[in-house]
């Protein structure tokens, strides 16, 4: 498959993703999905699986250009939802594929403000940022220890990591969110 064919693919499965969750679901599985972009033509577990392949194009492509607040989820996601979703975070944790055998089955669209799956992502990547940052921060400093690398360096490179890293802190995401209140609140007030 040619990287235009294989662009098109991804695009062709965002879109009959969107279609899933249109149609009221808030998961689609990658059998889910293979239906819906193949419809009544015959495919076969070989579609399923190529489409399970790509489930990472596709949650990349509904988050970036659609801005869907999406995540990936695996096989025991679905029992968990269909229970009335999960109760606990330790219950959400269940449904992300994180961890040995546990693989990408589906894709999960946020859908209440107190989604315990979609949280439990944003806090999982969030921890895994943290935990490599912190690791490369201390083979750069034993580096610098062995004498590899000179003190300048190393504060360039703290310096461009505290460029790229713009973490709003505390209270600058209460603000925000406090100002994203206020304009849906005005906006609400001026519609009626």
């Amino acid at each position: 498959m040619s990287i235009t064919s294989e662009r098109k693919f991804v695009a062709d499965l965002a879109k009959a993703t969107i279609s899933i969750f249109d149609g009221g679901r808030s998961t689609a599985s990658a059998a889910h999905i293979a239906r819906a972009h193949f419809g009544d033509r015959s495919y076969n577990l070989n579609v399923v699986y190529d489409v399970q392949n790509h489930l990472r194009r596709i949650k990349a492509l509904l988050d970036t250009d659609y801005q869907l607040p999406v995540v990936l989820v695996q096989k025991d996601a679905y029992n968990i939802i269909k229970a009335g979703g999960p109760k606990t975070r330790a219950d959400a944790m269940k449904c992300l594929p994180s961890g040995k055998g546990r693989i990408s089955d589906g894709i999960h669209l946020c859908n209440s403000i107190d989604d315990l799956i979609y949280e439990m992502s944003i806090e999982m990547n969030l921890r895994r940022a943290a935990g490599k940052e912190r690791r490369n921060m201390d083979r750069l400093l034993s580096t610098h220890g062995r004498g590899h690398i000179d003190g300048s360096t190393i504060a360039d490179i703290a310096d461009d990591i505290a460029a790229r890293r713009k973490v709003a802190t505390p209270g600058t995401l209460a603000q925000i969110i406090a100002a994203r209140q206020h304009k849906e609140l005005e906006d609400l007030v001026r519609d009626n």
